[in-house]
């Protein structure tokens, strides 16, 4: 007996704002993000009754969004920045996977960044929630679970940058609780 089915593939939809409030022309936010959901039916779902017999039945509709990221970056001039990223599964789980503030202290030079932020590590790690994209690489071989020598989160960071010449330095100095607390 052939059970027929009906699926609509998975699709994604990437979504932004740009808002600029009109009392504060340095002050801009933006809300930017992702979704996935699917829908599904299935037609003659075979199935055991009570009384041993096997019938068919038609299953009811499924819809699912099994993820959702919502990301809001709150910018203030060159001073001040905000920024909030929530994810949300299929269950209508909602958590925050990263939230934080800076304020660049010496412009570029020197910024400090607190709340619950991921750990800067040269391209990795930083963003990691922002592109609906998964790079199909295999990561550093610090990130297996068997040699992880950091957390990728922490809750306090001092980072800065400076071109000097020829010569272009990046820094970050992190420390704070980190997800190793809830284990």
């Amino acid at each position: 007996m052939a059970t027929q089915a009906i699926h609509v593939a998975c699709f994604l939809v990437s979504w932004g704002f740009l808002g600029t409030n009109a009392l504060a022309s340095d002050f801009q936010t933006e809300v930017y993000g992702y979704s996935e959901a699917y829908a599904e039916k299935v037609f003659s779902e075979p199935s055991v009754n009570d009384a041993g017999e096997t019938v068919t039945a038609h299953a009811p509709h499924e819809f699912d969004v099994p993820h959702l990221f919502l990301m809001v970056n709150s910018r203030y001039g060159n001073v001040f920045q905000s920024f909030l990223a929530l994810k949300a599964a299929g269950a209508g789980e909602v958590g925050v996977s990263n939230a934080w503030v800076q304020g660049d202290l010496l412009g570029r030079y020197l910024s400090v960044r607190a709340g619950k932020l991921y750990r800067r590590f040269g391209l990795y790690n930083e963003v990691l929630d922002a592109v609906p994209t998964y790079i199909g690489i295999e990561p550093p071989e610090v990130f297996d679970k068997d040699h992880l020598m950091l957390t990728r989160t922490t809750n306090l960071m001092v980072h800065g940058n400076a071109n000097l010449g020829d010569l272009y330095v990046e820094y970050a100095l992190m420390t704070g609780n980190d997800e190793r607390q809830g284990s």
